[in-house]
């Protein structure tokens, strides 16, 4: 004797779309679990310390990443990877003009920078004829 479960059961039209049905007409079950909840809402104070520490962490990760993209020259694209990708590149190229400067210093000159400071110093007594007092400029 053999069970025929399919004559309990109502026919199911077959659908065109092809997703949702078997080839047996029963319905396809999805395995996907529903999320768990947690069992309290509020969360310790340790943990509280701990997402503020991490968001301060990302927050400083981006600021950085904003600041080296600025010192890339012809950055087109601001995500993560690209910035990382082409200042790879830019301090190698870097590396290789400073390899290259070096092998063709023979005229070592040196570069002196100067400054200019503007010190106001006390008057000085006018000379003949002028009423208003200089300033000298020390250098």
């Amino acid at each position: 004797m053999s069970w025929n479960f399919g004559a309990v059961l109502p026919p199911q039209p077959v659908s065109s779309g092809g997703g949702g049905t078997l080839a047996a007409g029963a319905p396809l079950r999805s395995c996907v679990s529903q999320p768990t909840r947690r069992a309290s809402t509020k969360s310790t104070p340790y943990a509280q310390d701990h997402i503020m520490a991490e968001r301060k962490r990302r927050e400083n990760i981006n600021q950085s990443f904003i600041e080296l993209s600025a010192l890339i020259p012809g950055l087109k694209k601001m995500d993560k990877g690209t910035i990382l990708a082409d200042a790879t590149i830019f301090v190698k190229e870097l590396q290789e003009r400073v390899k290259y400067l070096e092998a063709a210093g023979g005229n070592h000159r040196s570069v002196e920078t100067v400054v200019l400071v503007r010190k106001l110093c006390r008057p000085v007594a006018p000379d003949v004829g002028e009423s208003s007092a200089r300033f000298l400029l020390a250098a």
